[in-house]
């Protein structure tokens, strides 16, 4: 949120460095802190190819922010909980509408019977 490009880079190094060697598959839900520049005093410019939830999406959601993905006999959706307030460089709990209608999509599609495991960064609630 409030860290230069330098910083950055080497979070997402320390990052991919610490799960290299997992011998199993790795998915990621977006969190606030996982978002280039959305903070009032960031140093990233809304500007810079790099701002928002880009970087998440090519570095850890397999070019997303929101996907889902079966397991064995489990079927697993990851969600993008972080909005941005309207008119402000801040994050606010939020499922926006296109994703609300991927979601039914996806749900439409899950194999009858087959239990969902919901992951999220903002607890809904």
């Amino acid at each position: 949120l409030k860290v230069d490009k330098t910083r950055i880079e080497r979070l997402w190094k320390l990052y991919d460095d610490c799960c290299r060697d997992f011998a199993m598959p790795v998915y990621n839900t977006i969190g606030n802190h996982d978002i280039v520049g959305w903070a009032d005093d960031s140093p990233i410019s809304p500007s810079d190819m790099d701002y928002g939830k880009k970087l998440f999406a090519d570095r850890a959601g397999r070019g997303k922010v929101y996907q889902s993905f079966d397991f064995g006999n489990w079927h697993f959706v990851l969600l993008d909980s972080i909005g941005q307030k309207p008119g402000s460089r801040d994050y606010l709990p939020l499922l926006d509408d296109e994703q609300i209608a991927w979601l039914k999509d996806d749900l439409a599609t899950a194999a009858a019977g087959k239990p969902i495991v919901f992951v999220t960064h903002v607890p809904f609630y």
